[in-house]
């Protein structure tokens, strides 16, 4: 578990664990017992059968202060199949200088997919993994259009006018100065995009669901961090913005949208650049509506 603040835990059980439910009434004693150190963010509860209609339990954790660790025990004993933490990301950033160029996108600083338009063969989640894919799985990939014409045309920068797209909202770890983009269409050999868009908001204390949605019934004013550029098969795109003009006005991003043309799949997203606003103020921020909702 990477330092964070945790806001649920997910605890599923499966059917081959049905006999094995512990029964927290009869084992109160051992609640205290070896915990010591140990800051209790969920007090014990009763868990149900692994039936496929209750195995799957949900709870919401009000602790806010980091953790690197978690212990879970069971009373009496038996078994659990899967424990789930969702969270804030909080890295120690006092570990990193500010010119250092880090992946503002990774889900190891905090990086999180908010929204896309289709998921049909893959979740966009996966574009900001910090390891490579092992295949197409691994990446995020769209359903097919079936409304292409006929006929192929190309406009004047050599992209098809081709209807139609789909896009997947990002908000960055940390607010930053955007020095560099990379788009990889590994293992994506008949199925990638014939094109992308990057763009770009810097708006850290938009809710994410203002920026799923909307903020205050109003679209969310996206600007172009990158044209609209062709791509190939199985291969790694890297776009330079340090010294560029556009990135020296475009100033600092907290969210990035990506829009492919018109589907296929993609296996990462990369931004990588330096931050720019203090990361704690963000996370406090991102932390209280959480605790709001």
């Amino acid at each position: 578990l990477r330092e964070g603040e945790v806001e649920a835990l997910n605890l599923p059980s499966r059917k081959y664990m049905q006999e094995g439910c512990g029964e927290p009434l009869e084992v109160q004693k051992r609640v205290d017992i070896a915990t010591k150190g140990w800051a209790e963010i969920l007090s014990m509860v009763e868990l149900r059968p692994g039936y496929r209609d209750e195995g799957r339990h949900t709870f919401t954790v009000s602790h806010t202060e980091r953790i690197t660790h978690v212990r879970v025990n069971l009373y009496p004993d038996g078994g659990v199949a899967r424990i789930r933490l969702p969270g804030i990301v909080a890295i120690d950033w006092d570990e990193i200088p500010e010119s250092q160029v880090v992946e503002l996108s990774s889900v190891r600083l905090g990086g999180l997919a908010l929204a896309c338009s289709d998921a049909h063969f893959g979740r966009p989640q996966n574009l900001i993994a910090s390891d490579m894919p092992e295949n197409m799985g691994g990446g995020w990939e769209t359903a097919r259009k079936f409304d292409r014409p006929r006929v192929l045309e190309s406009d004047d920068d050599g992209c098809l006018k081709v209807p139609g797209e789909d896009w997947a909202i990002f908000r960055l770890g940390c607010v930053g100065i955007v020095e560099r983009v990379i788009v990889d269409t590994m293992h994506f050999k008949g199925n990638f995009p014939e094109s992308f868009k990057l763009e770009a908001i810097c708006s850290p204390l938009l809710s994410d669901d203002a920026v799923r949605d909307g903020s205050g019934g109003k679209e969310v004013p996206w600007r172009t961090l990158i044209q609209r550029s062709r791509l190939s098969a199985d291969t790694e795109h890297v776009y330079d913005l340090n010294g560029r003009a556009l990135a020296a006005d475009f100033g600092p991003v907290s969210h990035v949208k990506l829009r492919i043309f018109p589907d296929g799949g993609v296996a990462r997203l990369r931004i990588l650049g330096r931050r720019t606003v203090a990361p704690e103020e963000t996370l406090q921020h991102r932390a209280a509506i959480a605790v709001d909702h």
